[in-house]
């Protein structure tokens, strides 16, 4: 039997900006490690259901700053148009658990949905808190709006979506994005945050021994 490979955790949320900036990083990643590592992607819950926001002008102008810092890192395209919205609920569960129910009806796209998602957030400004447009992003790779929608409000969808939000709080994961190994019952957390691909590089290159070592602690604000 062959060896179980680690796994890597990627904990995101579909409107973290930063977890938008690192979409170019994380495409590498998997490109690069996708044979070694069973690269896992986990929603985090950046602002789920009660912990949602009315985005008020003090709110905005707070966003926007993020935004801009992330466009100017990364060159993610970003639209400000969002910023003419009037009493946007920042809701964040919506999105990610529209990538729960790709995971459920097609999961060789759900990577690609959650990609699609943010573009279309960040890039084109839709909103991604409405069921019909992300059953609409859903379309193109071959899930049918009905399905789509009837999947999206069952109970089984709901549960999985808190349980995944469960396991990132459980670990200590209050920031998006985030990296975090496990091996043989260790963990090993590989950033916190935005980081450029050859950093992270770095760090999965020496994972193994420091495995074999003390495990980070990763119950700290991430």
């Amino acid at each position: 039997m062959a060896a179980e490979i680690p796994k890597l955790y990627y904990f995101a949320d579909p409107m973290c900006s930063w977890c938008y900036g690192f979409q170019p990083v994380i495409d590498q990643i998997r490109a690069e490690y996708g044979a070694s590592y069973d690269i896992r992607l986990v929603m985090g819950g950046l602002r789920p259901g009660k912990l949602a926001e009315t985005m008020t002008p003090a709110r905005a102008r707070l966003i926007r700053h993020h935004w801009r810092d992330v466009a100017k890192m990364t060159s993610q395209p970003i639209d400000e148009s969002f910023f003419e919205r009037e009493n946007f609920v920042y809701d964040t569960e919506p999105a990610a658990k529209a990538v729960i129910v790709m995971e459920q009806l097609a999961p060789a796209h759900a990577y690609a949905y959650y990609h699609e998602i943010q573009q279309a957030f960040y890039a084109r400004n839709l909103d991604i808190t409405a069921p019909e447009t992300l059953a609409a992003l859903a379309a193109p790779y071959g899930v049918a709006a009905e399905d789509f929608l009837q999947t999206f409000h069952s109970e089984i969808a709901h549960k999985e979506t808190w349980g995944q939000f469960t396991f990132s709080a459980g670990l200590g994961i209050r920031g998006f994005p985030a990296l975090v190994l496990e091996d043989k019952g260790q963990f090993l957390l590989v950033t916190r945050g935005w980081q450029p691909f050859e950093q992270i590089k770095a760090v999965l290159e020496q994972a193994h021994s420091t495995l074999n070592g003390e495990s980070c602690e990763i119950g700290k604000e991430c």
